[in-house]
């Protein structure tokens, strides 16, 4: 579990320098669903997977609300200014919220048997002393 959350820590570092270089391009006439995007798909994910370290069920279930409010807005977006996304965007779309959810479910699975687990080994303290 612990190479889990190393990863996850790894992966909201690269997605917040990721939405560093993309928030240069924020704007334009949806700036609020773009800000709300920005937040929860790149700047979240970096405070959420550090929490996760501790608490790991409450990690995973903030990363599931990430990417359904980041789901939510640009669905929302797309219909309300009627345009449609090419292949490419799509492809795009899902994946910044692939490792999202992968990560998000494997921090929910490994939520209650790390509650007992000792950081530095694989046994809970709960077995054999």
């Amino acid at each position: 579990m612990k190479y889990i959350k190393t990863a996850a820590v790894a992966l909201g570092l690269i997605y917040f320098a990721v939405g560093a270089v993309f928030s240069l391009t924020l704007g334009g006439n949806d700036f609020w669903s773009g800000a709300a995007v920005y937040i929860a798909l790149f700047l979240l994910p970096l405070p959420i997977s550090i929490v996760g370290v501790w608490f790991p069920k409450i990690a995973g279930f903030a990363l599931i609300a990430c990417a359904a409010t980041s789901v939510t807005v640009s669905v929302v977006t797309a219909i309300s200014t009627g345009t449609t996304p090419d292949l490419a965007g799509l492809c795009k779309f899902t994946m910044f919220h692939v490792p999202h959810l992968a990560f998000a479910l494997a921090y929910v699975k490994a939520g209650p048997a790390s509650r007992n687990a000792d950081p530095g080994s694989e046994e809970t303290s709960a077995g054999t002393a």
